[in-house]
């Protein structure tokens, strides 16, 4: 989907369109969305690059295993809890988790010591770039819970 109307998008979640419009007016605040006019019409189109799930490559195809397992490298358990999940989400929205899917997407992560304090860096392992967004995010998750 390349952009949609606040019309479109309320029928996809089946609210309001009031709820619709709050949802993404929300998303362009944040920039995960931008308006776009097309012609008299608003419409809303991603505000950032979300991969096609087929350009997702397998582990397998970009490491070397040894047991099912990267060899050189600790990988973090492809996992989290609903509780966990919630309490991400509320850093960025005031929201209420009532239902979820997993979904995966590959980051190298890990924990830096500079100048006597701890980060996190997270690069993207499709496109190579840290992600400064998810570094920080997960610095808060991981370090200052």
């Amino acid at each position: 989907m390349d952009s949609l109307t606040v019309a479109s998008l309320a029928s996809l979640l089946s609210c309001s369109e009031a709820k619709a419009r709050k949802l993404l007016q929300g998303l362009t605040a944040r920039g995960l969305a931008r308006q776009v006019k097309v012609g008299r019409q608003i419409q809303y189109e991603p505000g950032v690059n979300i991969p096609h799930p087929s350009a997702l490559a397998g582990i397998s195809m970009l490491y070397e295993l040894k047991d099912g397992e990267p060899v050189g490298e600790k990988l973090l358990p492809p996992s989290i809890s609903v509780n966990d999940a919630e309490r991400m989400l509320k850093m960025i929205w005031d929201v209420k988790l009532s239902d979820y899917r997993l979904v995966y997407y590959p980051y190298h992560i890990w924990k830096t010591y500079e100048g006597g304090k701890e980060g996190i860096v997270a690069v993207d392992a499709l496109t190579g770039n840290v992600n400064d967004f998810v570094s920080k995010l997960l610095a808060k998750t991981i370090l200052f819970h």
